[in-house]
């Protein structure tokens, strides 16, 4: 089930909460939110997991998502437009699920994989009687939509030798990293922040370079999270410089095995 992405939606739910609060509190309303992005995240792997398991013989778990989805709805039953916005976020992610047949929109549904980030940040903006189309939540759900949507691409280019319909497959590799890129610098304009979006600058050299999907994939998974935490301490009036240093020290960990060492097991070049 992806756990490799639970840290990443557990900050994304909590980025929504301090929007929406303008402040971070420990209480069980951000425990709430964290479970609704947890269970809804839950639900939308689940249609892409079924969609794959002709293609990997992947498992999926049908009471996982039957107790998820019950949940959610249990916690969702009073408010009629975060229930709307559910049922709009599992409609796009079966679109995008879509993208394993042999159709004439498959190179192109990668744009809806940004859909259920923008839906779990839309359901507990209206929990919180927030309006998510209000123009000043534009500069939080645009830009994690583009940031989603391009690493996607690179998670397509991964697996272009399994995959069949996806854009790079029809377009190419080259093109393929060229609008992964693209997406990202535009989510890097619409924030304007230095500090903001540095967590994101070197998945996006990665990109204009054209590293290895896997690696580079893995590496933006984690560039993205620390860039959601890094957004959420940006509204508390958190100093970023803080979370700066802590990925670059991250960062930086990638030069161990650059750095000669008698033992011999410091050789390797990066």
């Amino acid at each position: 089930m992806r756990p490799y992405s639970m840290p990443n939606i557990i900050a994304l739910a909590i980025l929504a909460n301090v929007f929406a609060l303008g402040k971070l509190i420990l209480d069980e309303t951000l425990l709430r939110d964290a479970a609704i992005g947890v269970l809804v995240w839950i639900l939308t792997v689940f249609l892409l997991e079924m969609f794959h398991m002709k293609i990997d013989n992947r498992k999926v778990s049908l009471l996982t998502f039957i107790f998820s989805l019950l949940v959610v709805i249990i916690l969702l039953y009073q408010n009629i437009y975060a229930l709307l916005i559910l049922c709009l976020l599992l409609f796009f992610d079966f679109i995008y699920s879509l993208k394993t047949k042999n159709w004439f929109l498959s190179p192109f549904v990668f744009i809806f994989r940004g859909c259920a980030e923008i839906g779990i940040l839309s359901i507990i903006l209206i929990l919180h009687n927030q309006n998510p189309i209000d123009a000043k939540y534009f500069l939080l759900l645009a830009p994690v939509f583009f940031i989603t949507v391009s690493r996607n691409m690179i998670g397509d280019i991964r697996d272009i030798e399994r995959d069949r319909y996806t854009f790079p497959k029809k377009f190419g590799i080259t093109t393929a990293y060229a609008v992964s890129a693209t997406l990202l610098l535009v989510a890097f304009l619409l924030l304007q922040d230095f500090f903001l979006i540095f967590p994101l600058t070197p998945a996006f050299l990665m990109l204009l370079l054209r590293w290895n999907a896997y690696f580079t994939h893995s590496f933006f998974v984690v560039s993205t999270l620390f860039f959601t935490i890094n957004y959420s301490a940006h509204l508390i009036g958190y100093n970023s410089i803080l979370i700066f240093l802590l990925f670059l020290g991250f960062l930086l960990y990638f030069t161990y095995g650059a750095v000669p060492r008698k033992s011999g097991e410091g050789t390797a070049t990066i």
